[in-house]
Parts: C-alpha cells; structure tokens; sequence
C-alpha cells in the first residue's frame, strides 16, 4: 500500500496481482531514487504494511487520498502463480540470490519441501493447513477482502493492465509499466487445472468472481 505525496491517490495493493510492478513504476524502477521522493507529487510513500488491507489504513491517524485504485487478477492465475512463485523465491533466497527475511534456511527449506511434496493441486486443497506451517499466506484470503468497505476505489484487471495506465495518464500521473517479478512455470493453470481444483477455486474465492466480472468455468 501506499498513497502519493499530493494525497490524490492511494494504491492497495492486493498479493499476487502485479502490486509489485505498479510500486516499481511509481519509484521509476524497481529499486528506484522515487520512493519518499517529496519533491515528486506522485512520489509513493509507505505509511504502513506493503499488503496492508483499507480497514488498516482507515485506522491509522493520517489524511487518506482522495482516490484509490488498486489491480485483481484472474483467481485461477493468482492461485497458479503464487504456487510457483513462493517455491521459486524460497529457492532464491536459499542459494543466497535474494536476502533472506524472516525465516531461516532451513525453515524456508521446509516450506519448499512441503509445497512440493504436496504438489500445485494438494496444496490448494489443504491450504489452510499449510498456510498453518507457516507458508506466507498471500492467498489464503479473497482479493476483495484488501479492498472491503473502500470508499472511491477504482480497480484493474492485471490482464488488463493498460487500461490501468491510461487512468493514470489522465490523472496526471505518467509512469511507465514494466513487470517485475515473473516465474518459472512451464504450464499455464488450465493446462494444470483439473475439474475438483477448479470447482474448489470458485468456492474459495466466489466474492472475487462476483465482484471483478471473472468467469465461471464450471
């Protein structure tokens, strides 16, 4: 989450839903001189949680923007994605590529091993028991619950995401897209996807389906 310096706009950023990219283009480039940038209007400032959800924010004793916008994604794709990207990020951070954060080697070890050891499908089906050792729980939870109760919000379809950019133009804020963290899978999820992982999925995240206009497969 974050809100820029003129207070215009608020971005809620949703796990698994190309938050990332959006942050990277407000600091112009991922690790870019932007971020806290006051003399930037547009300059994104972090007032708490990077996946910090609105009823937070609404708590916290600061002025809120006057917009929000934030960006969903298929909730076939997000489960897909998040699978391969928390293996291959634990992996990262295990051959020493990335730093580590919170947990140890051999606790990132574990979780690496349990994922796998599930595979893509028992991991849907038992998420809430891994999501219970201790694997981040970035999409245990629907994407609307982020964004419940947020008052002039306005949200983007990821596969959409230039209709996201051309709001922004008009808003007056020109920054440039540019997709940041992307994974290693071979197989699209409706290539992985069986009848029971689908069905599951549209009971999990049913709000999500409603809410953003994404189909029904079964």
């Amino acid at each position: 989450m974050f809100i820029t310096t003129n207070k215009k706009l608020g971005f809620i950023h949703i796990p698994k839903c190309g938050g990332s990219s959006i942050s990277s283009a407000f600091r112009h480039g991922e690790k870019g001189p932007n971020k806290n940038n006051h003399q930037d209007p547009w300059s994104p400032w972090y007032p708490c949680d990077t996946h910090a959800h609105y009823s937070k924010i609404q708590r916290a004793n600061i002025e809120l923007p006057e917009t929000w916008f934030t960006t969903v994604r298929n909730p076939f794709a997000r489960y897909h994605s998040w699978y391969y990207y928390q293996i291959a990020w634990h992996k990262k951070r295990i051959n020493g590529e990335l730093k580590l954060k919170t947990l140890s080697v051999q606790e990132m070890q574990q979780q690496v091993d349990l994922l796998e050891d599930l595979g893509i499908k028992g991991t849907l089906l038992n998420l809430d028991d891994v999501v219970a050792q201790g694997v981040p729980k970035q999409v245990s939870k629907p994407q609307y619950d982020w964004i419940s109760g947020c008052p002039n919000i306005e949200w983007f379809k990821l596969e959409e995401i230039q209709k996201c950019y051309k709001w922004l133009a008009k808003m007056g804020c020109n920054v440039e897209y540019s997709h940041v963290k992307k994974n290693p899978k071979n197989l699209t999820w409706q290539e992985e996807f069986d009848d029971e992982m689908i069905e599951y999925i549209q009971q999990r995240y049913a709000i999500d389906f409603q809410k953003f206009n994404y189909e029904l497969v079964l």
